[in-house]
């Protein structure tokens, strides 16, 4: 339907005629365009409402029309909706493919940080097997040193009863020298 009947009543008008010619021809022959008509006038009085100059045929094609327009209508919104999805469409994968690009990037910084954190652990562990092995050596230094301790301290208590013994022998001695040298002189 152009947008000439859409606004031309006369337009309607020979639209409307011409729709009941197709029909009374479509019918084949004359005997049926008359109860024909008649049915579309009892159609009219049921669907007039405000238009009671309008036929039938009129009303419906009215109908029509204003329904074609609200479907196009509709049919313009849901391309432009369509429009706006792709458009939301392409900006969500260039979004996507920056994320993508982002993570990658921080991806290979997170394996080149876990390269780094697994030398150094490496490197740890070298160290703490070095500083094991040092420690064994030093607490086998120490208890030496521990063992050397006490045996001289055995040694020196030996050393000091030894020394007061002698002592004690050196105070008789020199006792005994005393008393002797008392008598002889």
């Amino acid at each position: 339907m152009s947008s000439d009947t859409e606004e031309d009543p006369v337009a309607l008008e020979e639209v409307a005629a011409k729709f009941v010619e197709d029909v009374a021809a479509a019918e084949s022959g004359p005997q049926k365009v008359l109860p024909l008509l008649q049915y579309l006038d009892r159609k009219r009085e049921k669907y007039a409402e405000d238009r009671t100059n309008q036929s039938y045929v009129e009303i419906r094609l009215i109908e029509e029309v204003e329904k074609r327009r609200k479907a196009e209508q509709v049919g313009e919104g849901l391309r432009e909706d369509v429009e706006r999805g792709k458009c939301a469409s392409v900006d969500l994968l260039k979004r996507l493919e920056a994320c993508r690009t982002a993570y990658d990037a921080e991806s290979l910084k997170v394996d080149e940080f876990s390269a780094a954190a697994k030398e150094k652990e490496q490197e740890y562990q070298i160290e703490l097997a070095v500083r094991a092995k040092m420690l064994t050596e030093y607490e086998a230094a120490w208890i030496s040193d521990l063992e050397l301790i006490e045996m001289l301290e055995a040694q020196c208590g030996e050393l000091c009863t030894q020394r007061s013994q002698v002592e004690e022998q050196f105070c008789e001695s020199e006792a005994k020298l005393t008393e002797a040298e008392g008598k002889n002189w």
